[in-house]
């Protein structure tokens, strides 16, 4: 935000009235749209919908662990209307990696194929190492294929 207002040459209480009135405008549109859908106005019969899958790759927060992470959303938007229904982030803060670990190795999962896990849709410490060295192999011979 410092950065904004250097390069702008704005001041900070300018920049978060600024956010503010955004957000505000933001939540107005939203509430209009939403009130209209709540009162029992007609939806259409037929909904033209498109989804899109977006992935963000965010920096490591754990010096001894730097591996980069992806977050990937799905959002579903109104073709005629342009109202995004949801997006949805594939994070869930309450797990705890040491304890699914754990629990993966209590209930079998690694003896399992990876579609009939409990934890299936989850990136167990296990799977990584494996799929890491294959992935190695791969840029390894894609690489030296090219000499």
């Amino acid at each position: 935000m410092r950065r904004i207002c250097k390069i702008t040459g704005i001041r900070q209480k300018t920049l978060y009235d600024k956010i503010r009135f955004l957000h505000k405008q933001c939540v107005a549109f939203v509430a209009n749209r939403e009130r209209r859908l709540l009162s029992g106005e007609a939806i259409p019969a037929a909904l033209y919908l498109s989804v899109d899958r977006q992935d963000h790759h965010i920096n490591w927060s754990n010096r001894r662990d730097k591996r980069q992470t992806k977050f990937q959303a799905i959002g579903t938007a109104d073709n005629e209307s342009s109202y995004v229904f949801a997006i949805q982030l594939n994070y869930d803060p309450s797990l705890n990696r040491e304890s699914v670990e754990a629990e993966a190795r209590t209930c079998g999962d690694y003896q399992l194929k990876t579609p009939f896990r409990q934890h299936a849709r989850l990136w167990l410490q296990g799977d990584y190492s494996p799929a890491t060295s294959k992935r190695l192999r791969l840029l390894w011979r894609v690489a030296t294929a090219a000499f």
